[in-house]
């Protein structure tokens, strides 16, 4: 039996395609959520319907035990183990305490394929616990992110032509064999990805996402899940998928210009831009490290980048 974990809808995606190359094989499926809500309930239920066996469960105190429980006694003996949250010290745990014969990984986002991601932070030291002493382990069988890294046999990956962390590579489309949905005419159409560039100033991510939606003549905004304010002047995408998703349903199979500040969601698109443009909009206002690489990302993907000043923003548009 292999084990296939996910942690987020994005992961369960390509969790999907995995067991799509594997379909000789059987797999559990098991989603680990920090809440119970309609998106994760609503993804899990396709994850279950391509697996032997499945299991949602919450991240919460005791998760260790139910996962070990369930691994152990329900599933059998696992196999081989994908997984994508790398730097989880609960699958570290589960890890060390199923002792896999092989591992395989697949894209979190866009920490796979930044050098200053959290996937590239050093793990705090370990002492072995209880139970691994029950089982006769030692230190040398404990795990963290990079012994992950290294012993990873395949790493698939929804970013074609960019380096990721972990290799080697095996490249995954999620919108192979995608059905259009909706509006399928030729009409072009441009969508704004939301995203709070600082969390000091509402006003200022409001104003930002405002000037973009004015300057470029904007049709669609999409909300990030996390997003607290509301722009105005344009058309809110009121959706229960995720941007992806979405994405394969309606605007795959027209026309389509993506413009995005730094959306990891924009980069899970590359692979399918035969007819999706995508601008990446470079604030001012943008320091963090990881961002910064992620528009040389962006533009090694041949990603339209442009620079946006303050001065900008009081420019009549």
């Amino acid at each position: 039996m292999n084990l296939i974990i996910c942690t987020s809808p994005l992961q369960i995606l390509i969790a999907e395609k995995i067991i799509e190359r594997h379909s000789n094989e059987a797999f559990f499926s098991v989603v680990i959520a920090d809440t119970f809500n309609a998106k994760y309930l609503q993804y899990y239920e396709r994850l279950r319907k391509v697996s032997r066996k499945a299991l949602l469960i919450q991240d919460k105190q005791g998760v260790l035990f139910r996962l070990l429980y369930h691994c152990l006694f329900r599933a059998g003996r696992i196999d081989k183990v994908f997984l994508a949250s790398i730097n989880k010290q609960l699958l570290h745990r589960l890890l060390e305490l199923i002792r896999p014969r092989e591992i395989y990984t697949f894209d979190d986002g866009t920490a796979n394929i930044v050098s200053t991601g959290f996937f590239n932070q050093e793990d705090a030291p370990r002492r072995l616990g209880i139970l691994h002493k029950l089982m006769g382990l030692h230190t040398s069988d404990l795990y963290n992110t990079s012994r992950i890294k290294s012993m990873s046999l395949k790493h698939y990956t929804i970013y074609p032509g960019l380096k990721n962390i972990v290799s080697p590579t095996e490249v995954i489309n999620l919108f192979d064999n995608a059905s259009p949905e909706g509006l399928t005419d030729d009409t072009p159409v441009k969508v704004l990805l939301g995203q709070a560039l600082t969390y000091d100033n509402t006003d200022l991510n409001e104003r930002l996402a405002e000037w973009v939606i004015r300057k470029f003549g904007i049709d669609l905004y999409l909300p990030h899940p996390k997003e607290w304010y509301k722009v105005s002047g344009v058309e809110y995408i009121d959706t229960p998928l995720i941007f992806e998703d979405y994405y394969s349903r309606y605007l795959a199979h027209r026309p389509c210009t993506i413009y995005t500040f730094c959306s990891s969601a924009a980069f899970n698109i590359l692979a399918n831009r035969h007819k999706t443009q995508i601008i990446a909009l470079k604030p001012w206002l943008v320091t963090n490290p990881s961002l910064l690489e992620c528009y040389e990302r962006f533009k090694e993907a041949g990603v339209t980048t442009i620079d946006v000043s303050e001065a900008d923003l009081n420019t009549p548009t």
